[in-house]
């Protein structure tokens, strides 16, 4: 079942995360996919994966700029917000 998204956000949101010393960014879109390079990734996850290339929680390693406090935060705190 798909999660619902918070009211109040607007997607595009841009995401990053580090592997291996390297920095990678997307964007989070509605439906929590991901869009890298001009490709859509499923989920977080997915995305997180193909960079890796083994399983990862992309809800954890892709992160976002909190703009209330210029803090870097997991997405999965979007899901809550």
């Amino acid at each position: 079942q798909a999660l619902a998204e918070p009211s109040g956000l607007s997607f595009p949101i841009l995401v990053s995360r580090r592997y291996k010393g390297k920095l990678y960014s997307g964007h989070l879109l509605k439906g929590w996919r991901i869009e890298m390079n001009g490709k859509v990734y499923p989920s977080p996850s997915g995305a997180a994966g193909h960079i890796s290339g083994h399983f990862e929680n992309g809800w954890r390693v892709w992160r976002y700029i909190d703009e209330s406090n210029n803090e870097e935060k997991p997405i999965d705190r979007l899901r809550n917000s």
